[in-house]
């Protein structure tokens, strides 16, 4: 581990002048205490204590102040075993919303991220059930001390967060490391098969990967994950958007069994899907279109996700009649979107009636279920007799959302969406929340990201591919002209993601395996430590 703390040392030495200069310009606020390894106290809250009677057991890993098959005066803890989920940022983070819920049933579950975006989203969807933490930087004794503190039993990381000294200090404390929802791209493994030599023994210390797909699965293969340890479990993604939120799940600590048992009961099953009823739009969509002053006679697209270069062109091209909705993917970026045109309104600056919705945006969970479109979408946008747009003049058709966690309830209210940074060579955006929210949606040629998701989206009909955002824009006019046929693609796209759902249930069977083994080498549900 000393080599890889010096590796990152002489790194931080040599960006200091960078970092300097974005700490003198504001840049980089952040919970530096979290990066740092500490746990703060309104994040342990849901950790568990130490009131536990106490009894000596034989820890079966290496622990802080202990030997490996030291006995110590660990308590023999009544609560669960303890999952570690990690997703460095908001997608990750909002793709295990399924997969924490199915573990809850048979463990405690602690979430964490690496971004200030990442830990505000954890905290909105899991806050008021599960502890939220911040993930620390890479350094070893700053990784000690966030064990010690969270002290998990399996650590589940999302997609590819393999860092060197968090994965080899779990390896040395005997807690399992899997990946859940693999991916690893093709320029991501250019980068480590060039490293090969350094990183093949890290890969070969995870107990597990659940791969989004085969070819995903051989890449971490070539690394040094032994092929048994790999699966293909296809993505989270399917699972997660157009899901209503239910009530929270009955809490683990009232219903799991004890633990030698936990990995042989059966999964909770998922929520069963929606049916094709007509549903209407959330509540909560309804008031941001009120506050943005979006008039719900008239068509909206929404363009989400976007990045350079493609707001500009879409505003430039969007049909007259039409409403256009932008949603940079960066908050960094709003400032220069809203520059584009001055007739824009922004989310962040707009009033509806007497509420100010100045500040960054609260979440609702009240995303709309994969059923048919809901009814004021289908009533509004009604074509006129004549089968084209009216061209009527209007003061406020350009609208920018510039808050974080509203995408899902902008596309709740989208006739159409087109799916940002994918007109460039940036990977695409995800296309499955458009989709399950009942979007007639178009996405552009450059989705590498998401490029199983598109072709089985594609192939069932339920998504467009254009080349271009001028070409976008036009097949956009068209389907605002046709409500049969924007709600084909919609009920097209939507029986896709019916068909592909269930890669959260596999990867918790994953998890859930893990733990079974963790708990059947050790005499107590968790290592402790004195």
């Amino acid at each position: 581990m000393l080599r890889y703390d010096l590796f990152y040392l002489m790194a931080a030495l040599l960006a200091s002048p960078v970092v300097a200069a974005r700490l003198a310009r504001g840049k980089w606020r952040t919970d530096w205490r979290g990066r740092f390894g500490h746990v703060g106290a309104p994040d342990v809250q849901a950790l568990p204590t130490d009131d536990a009677p106490r009894r000596p057991v034989h820890s079966a890993g290496r622990s802080a102040g202990h030997t490996a098959g030291e006995v110590s005066a660990a308590p023999a803890r009544l609560q669960p075993p303890t999952v570690l989920v990690h997703g460095v940022s908001v997608g990750e983070v909002a793709a295990t919303r399924q997969l924490v819920d199915l573990l809850a049933a048979r463990a405690r579950v602690v979430v964490s991220s690496t971004t200030d975006t990442g830990i505000a989203r954890a905290r909105l969807l899991y806050g008021n059930r599960h502890a939220v933490v911040r993930y620390p930087l890479d350094l070893s004794w700053m990784v000690r001390r966030y064990l010690d503190a969270v002290r998990p039993d399996v650590v589940a990381l999302t997609e590819l967060e393999v860092w060197p000294n968090f994965v080899t200090e779990c390896t040395r404390r005997g807690i399992p490391v899997c990946v859940v929802n693999g991916r690893m791209s093709a320029s991501s493994y250019r980068g480590y098969r060039r490293a090969r030599r350094w990183v093949q023994p890290l890969f070969r210390q995870l107990a597990a990967v659940a791969a989004q797909n085969e070819a995903y699965a051989r890449r971490f293969a070539d690394l040094g994950v032994p092929r048994n340890r790999v699966r293909v479990t296809d993505t989270m993604k399917w699972d997660t958007s157009g899901q209503p939120r239910t009530d929270p799940p009955t809490t683990a600590a009232a219903t799991a069994p004890p633990a030698a048992e936990a990995h042989a009961t059966e999964l909770p099953r998922a929520e069963a899907l929606p049916t094709e009823s007509a549903a209407s739009t959330p509540p909560a969509a309804e008031a941001l279109a009120a506050t943005l002053g979006l008039d719900r006679s008239r068509p909206l697209i929404v363009a989400g996700s976007t990045g350079p270069g493609e707001e500009k062109e879409l505003i430039a091209t969007r049909p007259p009649a039409a409403q256009l909705l932008l949603v940079p993917r960066k908050p960094e970026r709003f400032d220069t979107v809203a520059a584009l045109d001055p007739a824009i309104r922004r989310r962040s600056r707009a009033r509806s009636g007497s509420r100010d919705p100045e500040g960054i945006a609260t979440v609702n969970e009240a995303v709309p279920p994969l059923s048919g479109h809901s009814a004021s979408r289908a009533n509004k946008a009604a074509p006129p007799p004549s089968g084209q747009i009216a061209d009527r003049a209007h003061p406020l058709d350009l609208f920018l959302l510039d808050t974080m966690g509203e995408l899902e309830l902008a596309y709740a209210l989208a006739d159409v969406a087109i799916v940002g940074r994918s007109f460039a060579p940036m990977g695409g955006s995800d296309p499955i929340p458009p989709v399950a929210a009942g979007c007639a949606t178009i996405i552009g040629p450059h989705h590498e990201n998401f490029a199983d998701v598109v072709s089985a989206l594609r192939e069932g009909g339920g998504i467009t591919v254009t080349s271009a955002p001028k070409e976008a824009m036009e097949a956009a006019a068209l389907l605002l002209q046709d409500v049969d046929a924007r709600r084909q693609m919609a009920r097209r796209g939507r029986r896709v993601i019916r068909r592909r759902r269930g890669a959260s249930a596999r990867s918790a069977e994953l998890v859930l395996g893990l733990l079974g083994e963790r708990t059947r080498t050790n005499t107590e549900y968790r290592g402790t430590r004195t």
